[in-house]
Protein backbone atom coordinates (compact mmCIF):
# COMPACT_ATOMS: atom_id res chain seq x y z
CA UNK A 1 0.00 0.00 0.00
CA UNK A 2 3.13 2.53 0.72
CA UNK A 3 4.29 1.55 -2.79
CA UNK A 4 0.79 2.18 -4.52
CA UNK A 5 0.04 5.69 -2.12
CA UNK A 6 4.04 6.67 -2.91
CA UNK A 7 3.70 7.49 -6.48
CA UNK A 8 1.28 7.21 -9.85
CA UNK A 9 1.27 3.48 -11.19
CA UNK A 10 -0.18 2.61 -14.76
CA UNK A 11 -1.79 -0.54 -14.14
CA UNK A 12 -4.51 -0.86 -17.03
CA UNK A 13 -7.38 -1.90 -16.56
CA UNK A 14 -7.03 -4.74 -19.17
CA UNK A 15 -4.00 -6.08 -16.96
CA UNK A 16 -5.93 -6.51 -13.95
CA UNK A 17 -7.94 -9.96 -12.79
CA UNK A 18 -9.85 -8.95 -9.76
CA UNK A 19 -12.05 -11.71 -7.61
CA UNK A 20 -15.56 -10.13 -7.80
CA UNK A 21 -16.36 -9.99 -4.01
CA UNK A 22 -13.18 -7.06 -4.01
CA UNK A 23 -14.48 -5.61 -6.74
CA UNK A 24 -18.14 -5.22 -4.83
CA UNK A 25 -16.37 -4.35 -1.57
CA UNK A 26 -14.55 -1.56 -2.79
CA UNK A 27 -18.11 0.06 -4.16
CA UNK A 28 -17.18 -1.02 -8.12
CA UNK A 29 -15.84 2.41 -10.34
CA UNK A 30 -16.51 5.41 -8.30
CA UNK A 31 -19.23 7.30 -10.58
CA UNK A 32 -17.55 10.50 -9.95
CA UNK A 33 -15.59 10.22 -12.71
CA UNK A 34 -17.48 11.05 -15.58
CA UNK A 35 -16.73 10.41 -18.62
CA UNK A 36 -14.26 7.70 -17.50
CA UNK A 37 -10.84 8.83 -16.44
CA UNK A 38 -9.31 8.14 -13.66
CA UNK A 39 -12.00 5.49 -11.95
CA UNK A 40 -9.38 2.53 -12.38
CA UNK A 41 -6.38 4.13 -10.22
CA UNK A 42 -8.49 4.98 -7.81
CA UNK A 43 -10.29 1.78 -8.03
CA UNK A 44 -6.69 0.04 -7.31
CA UNK A 45 -5.77 2.02 -4.10
CA UNK A 46 -8.81 0.65 -2.85
CA UNK A 47 -8.37 -3.06 -3.96
CA UNK A 48 -5.36 -3.07 -2.23
CA UNK A 49 -6.93 -2.33 1.43
CA UNK A 50 -7.99 -5.58 0.51
CA UNK A 51 -5.10 -7.98 0.10
CA UNK A 52 -2.00 -8.05 -1.87
CA UNK A 53 -1.61 -7.54 -5.35
CA UNK A 54 0.69 -10.58 -7.29
CA UNK A 55 3.08 -8.69 -10.28
CA UNK A 56 3.70 -10.76 -13.56
CA UNK A 57 6.83 -9.04 -14.84
CA UNK A 58 5.99 -10.38 -18.74
CA UNK A 59 4.33 -7.91 -21.27
CA UNK A 60 0.90 -9.11 -21.18
CA UNK A 61 -0.73 -6.57 -23.01
CA UNK A 62 0.23 -3.49 -25.59
CA UNK A 63 -1.81 -0.25 -24.97
CA UNK A 64 -1.05 2.14 -27.51
CA UNK A 65 -2.08 5.66 -27.55
CA UNK A 66 -2.68 7.74 -30.57
CA UNK A 67 -3.09 11.80 -30.81
CA UNK A 68 -5.26 11.13 -28.09
CA UNK A 69 -7.51 14.11 -27.44
CA UNK A 70 -7.12 14.98 -23.87
CA UNK A 71 -10.34 16.93 -22.95
CA UNK A 72 -10.95 18.99 -19.72
CA UNK A 73 -12.92 16.49 -18.14
CA UNK A 74 -9.76 14.54 -17.68
CA UNK A 75 -8.31 17.47 -15.43
CA UNK A 76 -11.54 17.78 -13.65
CA UNK A 77 -11.48 13.95 -12.82
CA UNK A 78 -8.00 14.20 -11.86
CA UNK A 79 -8.58 16.78 -9.36
CA UNK A 80 -12.05 14.62 -7.84
CA UNK A 81 -9.32 11.79 -7.87
CA UNK A 82 -6.75 14.47 -5.70
CA UNK A 83 -9.69 14.97 -3.43
CA UNK A 84 -10.40 11.93 -2.89
CA UNK A 85 -6.96 10.44 -2.42
CA UNK A 86 -6.65 13.07 -0.36
CA UNK A 87 -9.84 12.82 1.88
CA UNK A 88 -9.50 8.91 2.50
CA UNK A 89 -5.36 8.98 2.74
CA UNK A 90 -4.78 12.38 3.95
CA UNK A 91 -0.23 12.57 4.62
CA UNK A 92 0.39 9.18 3.39
CA UNK A 93 -0.35 9.89 -0.27
CA UNK A 94 1.94 12.82 -0.36
CA UNK A 95 4.09 10.95 -3.13
CA UNK A 96 0.71 9.94 -4.86
CA UNK A 97 -0.69 13.08 -4.89
CA UNK A 98 2.61 15.30 -5.99
CA UNK A 99 2.94 12.78 -8.81
CA UNK A 100 -0.51 12.97 -10.13
CA UNK A 101 -0.44 17.20 -10.03
CA UNK A 102 2.85 17.50 -11.98
CA UNK A 103 1.34 14.25 -14.58
CA UNK A 104 -1.92 16.94 -15.08
CA UNK A 105 0.44 20.07 -14.75
CA UNK A 106 2.64 18.90 -17.42
CA UNK A 107 -0.38 17.97 -19.68
CA UNK A 108 -1.50 20.67 -19.26
CA UNK A 109 1.56 22.26 -20.73
CA UNK A 110 2.34 20.31 -23.47
CA UNK A 111 -1.58 21.30 -24.42
CA UNK A 112 -0.49 24.77 -23.93
CA UNK A 113 2.36 24.40 -26.39
CA UNK A 114 0.38 22.54 -28.61
CA UNK A 115 -2.00 25.34 -28.68
CA UNK A 116 0.83 27.83 -29.43
CA UNK A 117 1.77 25.70 -32.34
CA UNK A 118 -1.41 26.69 -33.85
CA UNK A 119 -1.12 30.09 -33.03
CA UNK A 120 -4.75 29.56 -30.52
CA UNK A 121 -3.74 32.25 -28.39
CA UNK A 122 -6.79 32.19 -26.35
CA UNK A 123 -6.59 28.28 -25.92
CA UNK A 124 -2.90 28.68 -24.96
CA UNK A 125 -3.90 30.82 -21.83
CA UNK A 126 -6.67 28.68 -21.30
CA UNK A 127 -4.34 25.72 -21.00
CA UNK A 128 -1.64 27.85 -19.05
CA UNK A 129 -4.27 28.59 -16.49
CA UNK A 130 -5.67 24.85 -16.06
CA UNK A 131 -1.95 24.16 -15.15
CA UNK A 132 -1.43 26.97 -12.70
CA UNK A 133 -4.64 25.54 -11.02
CA UNK A 134 -1.90 22.48 -9.67
CA UNK A 135 -0.39 23.42 -7.14
CA UNK A 136 3.24 22.29 -7.95
CA UNK A 137 6.52 23.29 -8.98
CA UNK A 138 6.68 21.98 -12.01
CA UNK A 139 4.99 24.84 -13.77
CA UNK A 140 7.65 27.24 -12.67
CA UNK A 141 10.39 24.88 -13.44
CA UNK A 142 13.54 26.67 -14.82
CA UNK A 143 12.96 24.35 -17.99
CA UNK A 144 9.63 24.15 -18.52
CA UNK A 145 9.53 27.95 -18.59
CA UNK A 146 12.27 28.26 -21.01
CA UNK A 147 10.65 25.42 -23.34
CA UNK A 148 7.45 27.96 -23.13
CA UNK A 149 9.05 31.01 -23.52
CA UNK A 150 11.34 29.94 -26.82
CA UNK A 151 11.49 31.78 -29.46
CA UNK A 152 9.97 29.52 -31.87
CA UNK A 153 6.52 28.74 -29.44
CA UNK A 154 6.35 32.78 -29.00
CA UNK A 155 6.18 33.05 -33.01
CA UNK A 156 3.99 30.62 -33.41
CA UNK A 157 1.66 32.32 -30.83
CA UNK A 158 1.80 35.36 -32.19
CA UNK A 159 2.45 34.62 -35.90
CA UNK A 160 5.61 36.54 -35.81
CA UNK A 161 7.85 34.86 -39.26
CA UNK A 162 11.29 33.45 -38.30
CA UNK A 163 14.06 35.87 -39.37
CA UNK A 164 16.32 33.85 -41.64
CA UNK A 165 20.12 34.78 -40.72
CA UNK A 166 22.87 34.78 -43.50
CA UNK A 167 20.17 35.13 -46.05
CA UNK A 168 19.77 38.04 -48.31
Amino acid sequence: MRDMLARRSDILPSTVVMRRDVFERCGGFCERFFPNCFEDPYLWILAREHGEFIYIPECLVTYRMRDRNIGRDYFRNGRIFIELVRKRYGREAHGLLADTRNHLARLALFQTANQARKGSVGHAVKWLLEAARFPTSIVFAPDLVARLVAMRNLRYLFRVPAVRRGVE
